[in-house]
Parts: structure tokens; sequence; C-alpha cells
């Protein structure tokens, strides 16, 4: 049973708006590292330093461009994989006991929305879980660093490693970003992509084997059918997380300039 199962959705649904604070609906994973944190803070301010006043200890160690006025969420981490914020559970991953108590999500919109930051030139990660209509699950994840598509079988559920890109334009007075992706024509890549799950870690080509008849079944295809969680890895600054029927035009449609990222005074100059 997933958190929005039976129910009418909007066109535009805001899955995180910082303004209000961390909805109940996300929950944080933060690494050992003691320098590993998810916080809530003002976009102009630094995280504080647990037992210590060391810059050291902040992700970047120097102001950025152009902070937006009000609060937003901090995540930094060494280790860019055991730090992140969450909304909903894989379906599968669940099945195994191996999720978080929280349910599924459910969203039956097809694209993704995010404002966010990278902390200096530490490169951007989210997640999405994706069931076809079949209710087969798999996990599509963006990497602003990731040079070629990679899939994972063997990874329950079965990921699709794709890169992201993300605006370069030095004139940009800020840092901040939108990122939005329509996860519909990804389904189908579970299906073309060629599994890397025997790749050596020499760098040597290997002659990939063929995935059995069992494993293939397994991968989704054809039409999205709903989203079962969304995961932002650190390091970044995450400002708001949103689903839509048809991408940057409902945005527009709906919120107009209130959702505009808007510089605070002065931190752009």
């Amino acid at each position: 049973m997933s958190l929005l199962s039976g129910t009418v959705q909007p066109p535009l649904l805001t899955l995180l708006n910082t303004a209000g604070g961390l909805s109940p609906l996300w929950h944080a994973h933060v690494g050992a590292d003691p320098r590993s944190l998810v916080e809530v803070l003002e976009d102009s301010e630094y995280p504080r330093a647990e037992g210590s006043s060391s810059a050291a200890t902040h992700v970047p160690k120097h102001a950025q461009r152009g902070s937006v006025a009000g609060r937003v969420v901090h995540l930094q981490s060494a280790d860019i994989g055991d730090t992140y914020l969450q909304a909903g559970a894989s379906v599968s991953r669940k099945a195994k006991g191996k999720a978080p108590a929280s349910a599924p999500l459910g969203v039956e919109l097809p694209w993704l929305g995010l404002q966010i930051k990278p902390l200096g030139r530490r490169g951007l990660s989210v997640e999405v879980g994706v069931l076809d209509s079949r209710g087969r699950e798999g996990a599509i994840r963006l990497s602003s660093w990731l040079e070629h598509p990679r899939l994972r079988t063997s990874s329950t559920p079965p990921l699709l490693h794709l890169p992201l890109a993300l605006p370069t334009d030095a004139a940009r007075l800020t840092d901040w970003v939108e990122v939005c992706v329509n996860l519909a024509p990804l389904i189908p890549l579970f299906r073309s992509i060629p599994s890397d799950d025997d790749d050596a870690d020499d760098g040597r080509e290997r002659k990939k084997p063929r995935l059995s008849t069992t494993a293939h079944a397994a991968l989704p295809q054809g039409a999205l059918a709903s989203i079962s969680y969304v995961r932002v890895y650190a390091n970044c600054r995450l400002r708001r997380v949103w689903c839509a029927r048809d991408g940057q035009r409902t945005v527009d449609a709906v919120a107009g300039d209130e959702w505009a990222l808007v510089a605070a005074a002065g931190a752009a100059a």
C-alpha cells in the first residue's frame, strides 16, 4: 500500500518545501563520519560545527554565489553514498525487509523537479524509484559526475545510472539550479543498456554475459505507473522537490513566479 494510493493527484505535487522546515515525509540517513550532516538552515549560513569552530567541517569552505532568501536543507558527507535525504521507500527492498518503515510514495506524475545547489565542486546525485504498469521496480540515479550510462541488474531494485547535465554558465548570479526530468522515457533504457554487473575493476573490457530470462523479465518496461521513492544524496543544498504532469509548463501555470529562485538581497553582488 502506497501513501497516495486511491487518491486524486493534482497536476503539481510538492514533496518538499523547506520554507516550512523538513516535512515528516522525509527521513535523513547520516553517515558515521563526524563531518557528515543533514541540517535545515538559512542559505546564507554555514552549518553548526559540533565540538569545533574550524571551517574545515564545512562544505564548501568558502561562500558561494547568490544565496536564496529562506531556509534550505544542507547535506554534506565525505562519502557521497552514505548521507542522503529520502521520501518514500523502495517496494522491492521493503518486500525483503531492507527498506525504512515509511511506505512507497505512489506518485503517478512523470516529471520530477528539484531546486538544488551543489556544494563547491562536488557532484550532485539524485535517485528515484519507478514502477511500471506490472509493478516491476527500478531505480534511476542521475549523477552530474557520471560520463556514461550504466545498468546494475544485481541491485535491488535494478539500478539505471545516468549522467546529469547541469548549467555551466559562468554569468549566472547563483549556484542554485532547477533540475526537471521526465522519467517516463527513461523506463525503456532498463532493457536497452547492457548490464555492467561483471565489469572488472582493472578497466579491461570483458564480454558481457547475456541476462538470464528471469533477470530480464524483472526489469521495468513500458509505461511509468508510479514513483516509489525520491532520494537526494550529499553534497548539496536542497530547497524544493516536486512532481508534475507536464514538467516546467505545469510549474509555470500553477506556481508562476512564486517558485522563482530569487537571490537574497546583496548576496549576488
